[in-house]
């Protein structure tokens, strides 16, 4: 092997390997808030995001996640996403339905896709995060209350 062929194969391998560096990192989820997904949805068309909203699962509109639960009591669909529901949401539904929930999953515009909504695929986890009906900072302040001197 030539200096010149070992180095165009250095080269070739050094790119490859940055390819799949570069890959990998868009692959990381960002975490993004809802308003900043849906202020700029071709910002983050095709990537991985993490979002917290308020999680409907199979009501009149689809499988959506809204902004806050007032915005799925009164039918604000301006303030939601579509979301594709894997099993295991699907399976964990009784502890995520009705919740604000955080969600990691690839973001795709609407603008982009031709669809009615926003949608969030691909997801890849689904977790609790607060109860509408018992939040989580009247949790915490309870756990907190102040000593008295």
């Amino acid at each position: 092997m030539t200096r010149k062929s070992k180095y165009v194969a250095l080269c070739l391998i050094t790119f490859f390997m940055a390819l799949n560096v570069g890959q990998g990192q868009s692959n990381v989820p960002r975490s993004v808030s809802f308003i900043e997904l849906i202020a700029n949805p071709t910002k983050f068309d095709g990537k991985a995001v993490l979002v917290t909203g308020f999680l409907a699962l199979d009501p009149p509109d689809g499988n959506m996640l809204y902004l806050h639960k007032e915005d799925y009591d009164h039918g604000i669909l301006l303030n939601a996403l579509s979301i594709e529901v894997t099993k295991q949401m699907w399976a964990d539904r009784e502890k995520v339905d009705q919740n604000y929930v955080n969600i990691v999953g690839v973001f795709r515009s609407a603008e982009q896709s031709r669809n009615r909504f926003n949608r969030i695929t691909g997801i890849t986890n689904c977790t609790f995060k607060s109860n509408p009906d018992d939040p989580i900072r009247g949790r915490l302040a309870k756990t907190h209350k102040p000593q008295k001197n």
